[in-house]
């Protein structure tokens, strides 16, 4: 015959029901959010960003380190922008421009694609005195993505607009192909 053996989580599924009958529940505090410690708040992310994500594995002390120097790093830079552009803002209206108006010009402006169109007039002429047709062509393979970490990911995106750009800009454009990239 077969013996049936119970497991401790049969056991404790059998016991509930008759602890929760015989003596007050305990549980109920913890299932209730504390206002005060509630992550909804900015800058309130401590308990967030050291917790894991129970899909994922637990990072190491190492990898938590490297988050938060990161995380640090992208706070002084947005820190830092913000400045700067405040910086921007109190200079001009040092020198009497009216930002107002600037603005509602460049919405205008936006609205109307001037700046768009004199972008792409200065390609067209780019491309004519460059010949493009006849020079040489730059492939990048990014077929490789699945085996760069996030870092790496991040340089080559960041690789590939800084070329692009460049090439824009170039008097001596090519043509830049990019294959094997996953979206």
């Amino acid at each position: 015959p077969k013996q049936e053996t119970a497991s401790p989580a049969a056991a404790t599924d059998i016991a509930a029901p008759d602890a929760a009958n015989s003596a007050p529940s305990t549980t109920a505090p913890d299932t209730q959010t504390n206002p005060s410690s509630s992550s909804s708040s900015p800058g309130n992310n401590k308990d967030k960003d050291d917790t894991p994500i129970p899909s994922e594995k637990p990072l190491s002390k190492n990898q938590l380190k490297k988050r938060r120097r990161y995380e640090k790093s992208q706070a002084i830079k947005k820190r830092r922008k913000e400045q700067s552009r405040e910086l921007r803002r109190l200079k001009a209206v040092k020198e009497g421009r009216d930002l107002a108006a600037e603005r509602q010009q460049q919405l205008a402006n936006e609205k109307e694609g001037k700046g768009w169109k004199k972008r792409e007039e200065r390609w067209k002429e780019i491309m004519e005195c460059a010949k493009i047709d006849e020079s040489f062509r730059v492939c990048f393979d990014c077929a490789f993505e699945d085996d760069m970490s996030w870092k790496e990911t991040n340089s080559l995106g960041l690789q590939l607009r800084y070329t692009y750009a460049v090439n824009r800009k170039s008097t001596h454009p090519v043509y830049i192909d990019i294959c094997g990239l996953k979206v």
